[in-house]
């Protein structure tokens, strides 16, 4: 007859509550993840969008930035972080910050940079998580005559 000197009853919760942690966490972590890229690839679409806009017309800046801010804000996990969205304007060959009145008179093909980033910080349960900045790029040229 064989004899234990400790009880087993119990053991499979336990290990059941570990193994369980430890899956929560990573769904939560693959969740935030999602979100993140989610923001970021609507964030290079609508860019890009807007660098169209703004090289048919220049003039046309709050469109172009109307049109970041919705598109952000209508990803599918990540909405609610399209007023948060910061749009730059730069010069593509010396990277100099210009506005948005200084691209509508310039010239046929001048080469601009529309730039927007957007602070994002992942929240996964049990873990500090810095906050991060994505941002997309996108280059145009100007095609209208003024």
């Amino acid at each position: 007859m064989k004899t234990h000197f400790w009880d087993e009853r119990g053991q499979g919760t336990a290990e059941l509550l570990f193994v369980l942690l430890v899956l929560v966490l990573l769904l939560f972590g693959m969740v935030e993840i999602a979100r993140g890229v989610s923001i970021r690839h609507a964030l290079d679409v609508s860019t890009e969008k807007a660098a169209r806009v703004l090289s048919i017309n220049p003039a046309d800046y709050d469109y172009a930035t109307s049109l970041i801010r919705t598109e952000v804000n209508g990803s599918i996990l990540g909405g609610g972080y399209g007023d948060r969205v910061v749009i730059q304007l730069r010069d593509a060959v010396s990277g100099a910050e210009i506005s948005p009145a200084d691209l509508a008179t310039l010239g046929f093909g001048y080469r601009f940079v529309v730039e927007a980033t957007v602070p994002w910080q992942p929240n996964i349960p049990f873990l500090s998580n810095p906050a991060r900045t994505l941002s997309a790029m996108h280059f145009g040229i100007v095609e209208s005559f003024p």
